[in-house]
């Protein structure tokens, strides 16, 4: 977590995708790319499944971290997250939840 501060108090914005087993556990955590936002999934939404481990996940959750942006989902936020939860399950994946972070702030999407 103190990693986590660190990265996403650096000025930008990047997401990161965490693979969980059953428990809810992380499996693997890979870095998606700098410069990298919430948008950039509408083309491609199970984009971060091409990071999976080996014998899967039961659950994908993103970390969108966005300096200076705040952590308040905007309408077009919520769109793009039905769409991911669309893709993943669709991939027996699911989405677990895509949290905006800002700084120490945080908002989680699923619990919205």
């Amino acid at each position: 977590v103190g990693r986590l501060r660190l990265l996403t108090e650096d000025g930008y914005p990047e997401v990161y995708v965490l693979f969980l087993n059953g428990e809810r556990e992380l499996r693997r955590a890979a870095w998606l790319g700098s410069a990298t936002t919430l948008d950039d999934f509408i083309t491609w939404p199970d984009f971060s499944l091409g990071y999976l481990p080996p014998g899967g996940a039961a659950a994908v959750m993103l970390l969108i971290c966005r300096p200076g942006e705040g952590v308040e989902p905007s309408t077009s936020d919520r769109q793009v997250f039905d769409l991911l939860r669309l893709a993943h399950d669709a991939r027996g994946v699911p989405l677990a939840d895509a949290v905006l972070v800002d700084g120490r702030r945080w908002c989680s999407m699923a619990a919205r």
